[in-house]
């Protein structure tokens, strides 16, 4: 249930679960000991994601998704290294279940290889005569080549990824000392946090006519994060997609002016509760 509620409040803050996002390359990947030992917590199992293309997609980077989470982008000649829980889980290219999803199986103590690969997929029907579109997936590789391969990229490190939970993704806290939105910065909870929610409930005023362009443009950067850092593919992925927007749509209302910043607190605060009893009635089916 925690993990519900953290994700489910991040949602309706900016209701984002944030998924992972990729740095820049370690600049110890090259570290060749580094690559082939990993060191494993007893309860943890060790994946590899590398990419190591030849010709085909060599110059294209796919998202990388690890059980709906976003990674990031993968490019050529790079890899990935997470420590898992045991179990089943899954890789894929793209937000949505698909059929070159990789689902696999993982104990603890032990790595794990898998490349990312592409292959020539014609388009639809009416596309030009030869164009062609690559179509990125994931297959598991043995512990020998895994390694002889991973030795020839360098690690991407991932950032904010969590096996237990989802955390907020730096977008979501980003709007809070975004220089463009501190016209409101005191008149709505820019990423959500409700550490002042009682003052927010008692403004009575509505929006000027600047503010509401820049409530507008708060509405714009919301959906850009949310784009980033879609919610992971679990059983309250609509409850969370219904709930942020429902959220830009009170946005607008508020960018219009049909309200004060006290109403768009509470209403917000309504949409918070209903989800949040939506995802407590789905637990207990």
């Amino acid at each position: 249930m925690n993990k519900l509620l953290v994700n489910l409040m991040l949602c309706l803050t900016l209701a984002v679960p944030a998924a992972a996002m990729a740095g820049q390359a370690d600049s110890d990947a090259g570290d060749t000991a580094g690559k082939q030992s990993q060191s494993l917590p007893a309860d943890k199992a060790g994946i590899y994601i590398y990419r190591n293309s030849g010709w085909m997609g060599k110059a294209q980077t796919k998202s990388v998704w690890f059980d709906g989470q976003l990674l990031g982008g993968l490019p050529n000649e790079s890899f990935f290294f997470l420590e898992i829980a045991p179990g089943e889980h899954t890789l894929s290219s793209q937000a949505e279940p698909g059929q070159n999803d990789l689902h696999f199986s993982v104990k603890a103590g032990k790595s794990y290889y898998f490349n990312q690969v592409f292959s020539r997929k014609v388009p639809v029907v009416g596309a030009l005569i030869g164009a062609f579109v690559s179509v990125a997936k994931f297959e598991a590789v043995g512990d020998e080549d895994g390694q002889t391969n991973v030795l020839s990229c360098e690690q991407v490190q991932v950032k904010n990824f969590s096996v237990t939970g989802i955390v907020q993704p730096d977008c979501v806290s980003a709007l809070e000392s975004d220089p463009e939105l501190k016209p409101i910065s005191k008149k709505v909870a820019l990423s959500g946090k409700e550490d002042n929610l009682f003052s927010l409930l008692s403004l009575d005023e509505r929006p000027a006519k600047s503010e509401r362009k820049v409530i507008a443009k708060w509405g714009s950067k919301r959906e850009r994060c949310f784009n980033a850092n879609p919610p992971p593919r679990d059983n309250y992925h609509q409850i969370s997609v219904d709930a942020f927007n429902r959220g830009q749509k009170l946005i607008l209302e508020l960018s219009k002016g049909e309200m004060t910043y006290g109403q768009f607190a509470e209403r917000r605060k309504e949409i918070k509760q209903t989800s949040l009893t939506e995802a407590q009635a789905l637990q207990k089916d």
